[in-house]
């Protein structure tokens, strides 16, 4: 077997992606028509979801460079909006439910704690619960809930 190029690489995970979106589609769909049976809170079936899609990223979470810069970005992006939607004491709460030590993560600035904070995740592979986490936290804000969330 040849070794995989970039472009074939890239087009291996714009198909998976487009898989992914189908499969999404799909519930959101059937979620739909759920919530006109059964009268599902709007909450519930966000919740459905985004199960769903981390769900699928821990079954297939991908290798390889391009994943990893996938996921760099993902982290990176998660760092931002956290720095930006997220004040110390509520780190301090984050940190205490994930079972962090908020004083082993703090360091300097607002942004470099947030940093340490996300890249604790992005080394156990947990961004995805990290992900939705903010989600439950600021509903209001789109959280990335998988790397492929991120674009360039």
């Amino acid at each position: 077997m040849g070794r995989m190029n970039d472009q074939d690489a890239v087009e291996e995970l714009r198909l998976e992606f487009v898989a992914l979106r189908k499969h999404v589609l799909f519930f959101l769909r059937r979620l739909w028509e759920i919530r006109n049976e059964q009268a599902v809170e709007i909450g519930e079936m966000r919740e459905m979801v985004q199960r769903v899609l981390i769900t699928n990223h821990q079954r297939r979470p991908g290798t390889g460079p391009l994943w990893e810069q996938a996921n760099q970005r993902w982290a990176k992006r998660l760092v931002s909006l956290i720095d930006n939607t997220f004040n110390e004491a509520e780190l301090k709460g984050l940190c205490f439910d994930f079972g962090f030590d908020f004083e082993d993560v703090r360091n300097g600035t607002h942004r470099v704690t947030v940093a340490n904070l996300v890249m604790r995740f992005y080394r156990r592979g947990t961004l995805a619960e990290l992900a939705m986490y903010c989600q439950q936290m600021r509903p209001a804000v789109v959280w990335p809930l998988i790397a492929l969330d991120v674009g360039e």
